[in-house]
């Protein structure tokens, strides 16, 4: 299994995902991205050795900023990581990412 993870550098939660997935997952299959433009450079090269793709987004503006990549993610496996605060990143992220 190929597994992309993308989380923002500076996010304690990114780190200790990162964490986890790496004890479940051979360190030769993980690719990991820490800022939007990395995914973007990623996900614009050839994909059919991807698994799965897991995302986290931290904020309103990391889901907006991963939004941006939605066209290059389309025909992937996705696991959408949302923050579990009541606010609009959570609506957005079932809204926007719903056809996945």
């Amino acid at each position: 299994m190929n597994l992309l993870f993308y989380a923002r550098e500076e996010h304690g939660a990114g780190e200790r995902l990162q964490t986890l997935i790496e004890e479940l997952v051979s360190e030769d299959n993980i690719e990991i991205c820490m800022t939007i433009g990395s995914l973007f450079q990623r996900l614009r090269q050839p994909t059919y050795d991807l698994s799965i793709v897991v995302l986290l987004a931290a904020d309103s503006q990391d889901l907006t900023e991963l939004l941006s990549v939605r066209d290059l993610i389309w025909d992937l496996r996705l696991i959408l990581i949302l923050p579990d605060r009541p606010d609009e990143v959570i609506p957005m992220g079932e809204t926007e990412f719903k056809d996945f």
